[in-house]
């Protein structure tokens, strides 16, 4: 099954880092872990780049990256969702915690770099949010917001 699931993949770097990190650093091991990262970004040339590197260190059997919206991301077995929405519109993150929150198994783990919270008459339910329970707050620098915090949810339903 798979243990990551990345919604915004980019050129790939949560999924390679992801698969390395669940195999303990062993390399020889990331290459022979089966779907522990699927990465769903809408760019075409992000996920060509990203294929290309998986192939290129031979992790196409443990890394897949798919062109297509992440409300179709299948995370029914996902043990992590890495959620890089920073610069979505609300209410595409709010359909995507709906979707976490009904799809995903108990005790997965969320990661945002923005608190998970719904718009102003949002379909995202009181009950819906309670189910992601913060965990734990890290500072993080990057290039766009030397000063943000990744927060980490579980999701306890």
């Amino acid at each position: 099954g798979t243990n990551l699931v990345v919604m915004g993949s980019s050129l790939g770097w949560q999924c390679f880092f992801g698969n390395l990190w669940m195999s303990g650093f062993d390399a020889e091991e990331a290459t022979e872990k089966k779907g522990s990262c699927i990465g769903y970004e809408i760019l075409g040339s992000q996920v060509g780049i990203a294929q290309k590197v998986a192939l290129k260190f031979g992790l196409e059997d443990s890394i897949t990256f798919v062109q297509e919206d992440a409300r179709k991301a299948d995370v029914s077995n996902a043990k992590l969702i890495w959620l890089n929405t920073y610069a979505w519109p609300q209410d595409l993150k709010d359909e995507l915690l709906a979707k976490i929150s009904n799809e995903a198994p108990p005790n997965a783990i969320v990661l945002s770099y923005d608190p998970i919270t719904s718009a102003p008459a949002s379909p995202v339910t009181d009950h819906i949010l309670e189910q992601f329970r913060l965990e734990a707050q890290v500072d993080i620098e990057t290039t766009w917001d030397p000063q943000i915090k990744a927060h980490i949810y579980r999701l306890a339903k």
